[in-house]
């Protein structure tokens, strides 16, 4: 396990320097209807949302050092997969059940298949952008998990585990159709910016609001 915790983080390193370098600059703005920092199953089987702001330009999903990178990621991937493997070949009777009912090998099967996506020029632009956002939430909340599930797995059930196929995206056509959705929960934009000084695990949107002027008196 402790392999295996080793290779999820270094998978997650490589993958965050992965999302730098596609979005290069790109600010995206969203809300979910979820918890992104504590993600647990929806009531009554809900499916977890993001919606998004459409933006005018995307990042080029084709740059060549991007593609070079996603290469080497998917092989680092595809060893962090092989290391959960062998991590089942000692798991106690209950443990391997846990496993399989949170499906626990899908993320590392996710990242692998993710990566290997960029690499062979198959996503577009709003894919990569939706994938690298759930990717991200799952690198910062796995690893923990799982170190606490290996510590002591009678204290720390493995209960649910968020997977990238878990999310679903749907895309506003302007900045003003997503700031009038009112029924999304979790920490939205506004309630990121009111925490403005404690770290961001999600790194690609940690922009600020920007505030409207306020308008002048007349006279």
């Amino acid at each position: 396990m402790a392999r295996l915790l080793t290779a999820l983080r270094d998978t997650c390193i490589d993958l965050y320097a992965l999302g730098d370098e596609f979005h290069d600059g790109l600010a995206v703005r969203y809300n979910t209807n979820f918890n992104l920092f504590h993600p647990e199953p929806m009531p009554g089987g809900a499916q977890r949302i993001v919606m998004i702001a459409d933006v005018p330009t995307y990042p080029d999903t084709n740059k060549p050092k991007l593609i070079a990178e996603a290469a080497k990621l998917a092989d680092k991937a595809d060893k962090t997969v092989h290391q959960y493997e062998i991590v089942q070949l000692y798991l106690t009777e209950d443990e391997a059940k846990e496993a399989e009912s949170s499906n626990l090998v899908s993320p590392f099967e996710g990242f692998a298949l993710f990566s290997a996506s960029i690499a062979n020029q198959e996503l577009s632009s709003r894919r990569m952008v939706e994938a690298f956002l759930v990717s991200g939430l799952i690198c910062n909340t796995l690893p923990k998990k799982l170190a606490a599930w290996f510590r002591n797995s009678d204290d720390n059930k493995l209960d649910y585990v968020l997977r990238l196929e878990d999310v679903q995206f749907q895309w506003a056509k302007s900045e003003q159709d997503f700031w009038l959705i009112r029924d999304r929960r979790g920490p939205s934009l506004e309630e990121r910016d009111e925490m403005r000084g404690l770290p961001n695990p999600l790194r690609w949107n940690n922009v600020p609001v920007q505030q409207a002027p306020a308008p002048k008196a007349a006279g």
